[in-house]
């Protein structure tokens, strides 16, 4: 049986909203990133008002991801360079909001921009793409002792169900000697008894069916597989 300390569902669903989050972060990021160097390259202040604005607006898309996804405790609990990694992908949010917008970053110079723009390329989505590889990794490993714990589940479901299977076969045998045994004796006694004998060979018969019908709901190889599960 698998070793692997298996999330509660309440875990689970928050990593993986957290791997969400720093996904969606990544995209924003470099998008800020890109549009900056537009605006300090921006050859009128309409031009550079536009641009400003789509900036304004991915730098605030990325503030609040990457704040929602560094939020959550599970985010820490995967790596002992978790905290270092998101603590470079906040700088990227904390230089982001230093820049003086006022007059639509009219004064920021080219070279400003570039060390930004590479503290983002080359700091801050390396350590986002570190975060989500992480949280990947937990997550697939996650999934695959989920299904490693329902493949042995299972295992042992079947073996009871023909456990099952083979005390309804017994009952079925004996319930025909009965009838046998009743036949032979004749009379009312032995009417009654094969009676009796008729109603025990019924219900092996059912619970066989049954056992089929669950088997087949189940087990692997059936429409509702719970290995099928849904990890999202």
């Amino acid at each position: 049986m698998t070793s692997a300390k298996l999330m509660t569902r309440e875990e689970r669903d928050a990593l993986s909203k957290a791997l969400r989050y720093l996904r969606n972060a990544q995209g924003f990021a470099l998008n800020a990133a890109a549009i900056f160097i537009e605006v300090t390259t921006a050859e009128t202040d309409e031009a550079r008002a536009d641009v400003a604005t789509q900036f304004r607006t991915f730098r605030d898309l990325y503030g609040k991801t990457i704040k929602d996804a560094t939020r959550a405790p599970e985010l820490r609990a995967q790596s002992p360079k978790a905290e270092a990694l998101i603590k470079t992908a906040l700088e990227v949010h904390a230089r982001f909001k230093a820049l003086d917008d006022e007059r639509d970053f009219a004064d920021i110079s080219a070279a400003e921009a570039g060390r930004l723009v590479n503290f983002v390329r080359l700091k801050g989505v390396p350590s986002i793409m570190e975060l989500i590889g992480t949280l990947s990794s937990t997550k697939k490993a996650h999934d695959t002792a989920v299904q490693g714990v329902m493949r042995e589940r299972l295992v042992k479901l079947d073996k009871m169900f023909t456990e099952v299977e083979d005390i309804g076969r017994m009952i079925h045998l004996i319930s025909l000697n009965a009838s046998v045994e009743a036949a032979r004796a004749g009379g009312e006694s032995g009417r009654s008894f094969k009676v009796i004998a008729d109603e025990i060979r019924g219900l092996a018969q059912q619970a066989s069916v049954l056992i089929d019908t669950t088997r087949e709901g189940v087990l692997p190889g059936s429409d509702s597989d719970p290995l099928a599960l849904n990890l999202r």
